[in-house]
C-alpha cells in the first residue's frame, strides 16, 4: 500500500471515530461540498454536502440510546476505501439490532 492509500485509510478511520462519538460538527468536516451520501436500500437521492449528510444521519442515529462500532476488514486502493463493519443500535425500548455494513468511501484531498 502506498502512502496515499495509508493516508486515505487514516481519514476514513478518523471519520468513523467521530461518527460513533456522534460528533456531528466533526463529521461534517470530512465531506466535500459535492460529496454524495446514499443509504443503499433507502432511496437513491441521498444527501449532498457535509451539513445535509449529517442531518440525514442524525435521523436514525441521534435518538439511539447506545451506538457501537465493530470494525472488520478495511481495504484501500487509490482513492477508494472500503470498510466492512457492524453497527450495534440500542433503543430506549430495549431492542438491540446488529447491522452489518460495507461502506465505500472515496477520499479526495483529505476528505
Amino acid at each position: 500500500m502506498d502512502s496515499t492509500e495509508a493516508r486515505n485509510k487514516e481519514v476514513v478511520e478518523n471519520y468513523w471515530y467521530a461518527h460513533f462519538e456522534r460528533d456531528w460538527d466533526a463529521m461534517a468536516t470530512f465531506f466535500t461540498d459535492d460529496c454524495h451520501y446514499t443509504d443503499v436500500g433507502m432511496d437513491p437521492v441521498g444527501a449532498i454536502g457535509g451539513a445535509a449528510i449529517v442531518r440525514r444521519l442524525k435521523i436514525g442515529i441521534e435518538p439511539l440510546q447506545g451506538y457501537f462500532h465493530f470494525p472488520k476488514h478495511i481495504v484501500a486502493q487509490g482513492n477508494m476505501v472500503i470498510w466492512e463493519h457492524m453497527e450495534r443500535w440500542m433503543f430506549h425500548t430495549g431492542e438491540v439490532i446488529d447491522h452489518p455494513f460495507v461502506t465505500v468511501m472515496e477520499v479526495r484531498d483529505g476528505k
